[in-house]
């Protein structure tokens, strides 16, 4: 006899093969508030703290591209989206916590870059990257970089919640750049849980 639990797997990786589109996360291109025109914003960049739209601020921002030229001392890295992207300045952090919509796999993909203004002093900036408080990735950055992407998943039940968090390691002005933030649970591709007994 075939067990229950083969069946179940076997049915759902041949009935469920396709990615979720849904986007779980508000705002993941960081474009409000809006930063140009804004009385708070110095240099092209608006710090903020707490809760904004969906994300939680802590040392940490918004960047106006067509404007923050006086910070960058040159051009905003390349391959942002829209106007706007995070920074997170030395030991600061971005955060937001969001509901799997599906079992499946929860997948996070984002992109990353060093600060182009200060070769140096400025653009030393290392983040953790973590999901529920587990470092998935630590990207490190020497200097200026334009957007490169990377992304990561683990799996979940759907209703579960889940926390993304940018954490910066460095001190003083370090910064770096978060854009493109994507949280989707994909289904069908592995994941099944264990039967209820």
């Amino acid at each position: 006899m075939i067990p229950t639990k083969f069946i179940a797997v076997t049915a759902l990786l041949l009935a469920g093969t396709a990615a979720r589109a849904d986007q779980l996360l508000v705002d993941g291109s960081f474009e409000a508030p809006v930063v140009a025109g804004n009385p708070a914003g110095v240099d092209g960049l608006l710090t903020l703290s707490g809760k904004v739209g969906g994300w939680t601020y802590s040392a940490a921002g918004v960047v106006d591209a067509a404007t923050a030229a006086p910070f960058f001392t040159g051009a905003a890295p390349a391959g942002y989206d829209g106007s706007q992207y995070a920074f997170i300045r030395g030991g600061g952090s971005i955060s937001q916590t969001v509901v799997a919509d599906a079992n499946g796999f929860f997948s996070v993909a984002f992109t990353v870059a060093g600060n182009p203004g200060f070769p140096g002093a400025g653009s030393n900036q290392t983040i953790d990257f973590l999901i529920d408080g587990v470092v998935i990735q630590t990207l490190g950055f020497n200097g200026g970089s334009d957007f490169g992407y990377t992304s990561d998943n683990i799996p979940t039940l759907g209703g579960v919640s889940h926390t993304i968090s940018f954490n910066g390691l460095s001190g003083g002005d370090d910064i770096a750049f978060i854009d493109s933030a994507l949280a989707t649970v994909t289904f069908g591709v592995g994941f099944v849980p264990e039967p209820a007994s």
